[in-house]
């Protein structure tokens, strides 16, 4: 089932982390075996959807997160010595026991042009 919940985003709201100028998600699948089915596991998944580019002073990452099928997660990072990690946060008071696949989207602020080790969580 398709809620009206999956649709693009356009997330310019308050970051608790100031790095990241602008994000993005979309609504790629619902959680479930086809995952494993198609790519062989969620590792594989999340891996075939990262990708990170270095453009002067900005860090453009992709990636895809799991989050609340019935909520509303902002994209988040956590920035620890030379480790950026995209995450999300749930915003949304409504939650339901399902979850769902989305397609995030991340502009970092780099003014240094420094080299990150960049995972996901």
């Amino acid at each position: 089932m398709i809620t009206s919940c999956q649709t693009e985003k356009e997330i310019n709201e308050f970051h608790p982390n100031n790095r990241i100028i602008k994000s993005s998600s979309k609504f790629i699948t619902e959680d479930g075996p086809h995952i494993d089915d198609e790519f062989g596991s969620t590792q594989k998944f999340e891996k075939h959807y990262l990708k990170i580019e270095y453009r002067k002073d900005t860090i453009y990452a992709r990636t895809v997160q799991s989050v609340n099928a019935c909520g509303n997660a902002q994209a988040q990072l956590v920035v620890i010595g030379d480790t950026i990690i995209l995450t999300t946060k749930e915003i949304s008071e409504e939650l339901c026991t399902s979850t769902d696949w989305y397609f995030y989207e991340y502009w970092i602020s780099n003014p240094e042009n420094k080299k990150y080790i960049i995972s996901q969580e």
